[in-house]
């Protein structure tokens, strides 16, 4: 079947290599396999992606591209061939072995998804089971609207799997060493094969550790680490919205056999405010005025995150109408200044009136020049 590589990576056909290179990582990173799990779309996607970029990273393959199309690939090289080999294990990105002309840009992408968090290179030796990283901490709080404004330091309570101080995260008793598992062979995990794929779970007879020893630790019980109890302190930054995630490195889950913690992801949840409503970095605020003070104008104050304000109501301000405080808002998350504040005039009509008060209202009905319901 006929590709257009072009389309596949959404670039134009006079496209540079660096333009190339730059829509092939963005598109990468979108539909990897780890960020999809189990969405076969994105395994097939992923893989047209590889070929596009196998074939147009190329300045030959992508002249014979541009001059016969697939045709310049029947029968002989393959652009596909190896796309990349994908492997479930312990951590999600652990087992990727790319071995396609040109995958070496994937070294970006995985610094970029491990946050720079170091990778166990190479086989374990039967003293020295392979180190893994430690895992992630999501940990949720609830915060005000005053909070998210000012921003807040937190005090947390975290449990999380420490480093065993008995075996160091080794998993043995001191002094003793482990030997190479046999159903492995030191490797930690078992592999089958399926056409393009290569799947791996970790082996059941050492647990993924690659060694066997019959001498655990008897303060972990040979797991490496131990559950604790610490307390951190973490600054919340002003402009913190519902749904963010403010990473603490290295508080999370300790990493087994040496390799580095995981990190502590605070997800707060701001409460709903009794006057304020938030729109992103905006906030509105429902202002009701007496008839006379919508009619005739008036000066009023009204309540803000920082205290009181003043507001102006120009003479004839109808229901509803937005009138905007600029910079009373919420702080932008990233710097650079503050939301608005919107009060939203509400009329407010006395419940109860005498015959002059309804007089009253029946001569000021007189000045209406058109109806209020031009439809």
């Amino acid at each position: 079947m006929q590709k257009d590589y072009y389309e596949i990576l959404g670039v134009s056909k006079n496209a540079t290599e660096e333009e190339i290179k730059k829509a092939y990582k963005k598109l990468a990173r979108k539909v990897h396999p780890d960020l999809n799990p189990g969405d076969k779309s994105a395994e097939a996607r992923f893989k047209d992606i590889n070929e596009a970029y196998q074939v147009l990273s190329d300045s030959e393959k992508r002249k014979r591209y541009d001059t016969f199309g697939n045709a310049a690939f029947q029968g002989g090289h393959n652009p596909s061939g190896s796309y990349y080999r994908y492997y479930t294990s312990g951590s999600p990105f652990e087992g990727f072995d790319f071995d396609s002309p040109g995958a070496g840009s994937f070294g970006d992408i995985f610094e970029e998804l491990f946050k720079g968090r170091a990778r166990a290179q190479g086989r374990p030796s039967a003293s020295t089971p392979a180190p893994s990283a430690g895992e992630d901490i999501e940990y949720h709080i609830h915060l005000i609207l005053e909070d998210a404004f000012r921003g807040k330091t937190v005090d947390l309570s975290i449990e999380r799997l420490d480093t065993c101080p008995s075996c160091k995260g080794r998993g043995l008793e001191p002094g003793k060493l482990s030997r190479t598992c046999p159903s492995c062979r030191g490797s930690g995990q078992i592999r089958n094969r399926q056409g393009f794929f290569s799947t791996s779970i970790p082996c059941s007879m050492c647990g993924g550790t690659g060694s066997l020893s019959s001498s655990p630790c008897r303060s972990c019980g040979g797991e490496g680490r131990r559950r604790s109890t610490e307390r951190i302190s973490v600054k919340i930054p002003a402009g913190v919205d519902t749904g963010a995630r403010i990473r603490v490195a290295g508080k999370g889950h300790a990493g087994k056999n040496g390799g580095p913690s995981g990190d502590i992801y605070i997800v707060p949840t701001i409460t709903p405010h009794r006057l304020f409503e938030r729109k992103e970095d905006d906030i509105y605020l429902d202002v009701p005025l007496r008839i006379s003070e919508a009619t005739l104008g008036a000066k009023i104050d009204i309540p803000t995150l920082e205290g009181k304000t003043t507001l102006t109501i120009p003479p004839g301000t109808q229901g509803a109408q937005r009138l905007r405080l600029q910079g009373k808002g919420i702080p932008h998350l990233k710097g650079g200044g503050r939301g608005d504040l919107y009060a939203v005039i509400r009329i407010s009509i006395p419940e109860r009136l005498d015959e002059k008060a309804k007089e009253h209202i029946r001569e000021l009905d007189k000045h209406y020049e058109k109806s209020p319901r031009n439809w």
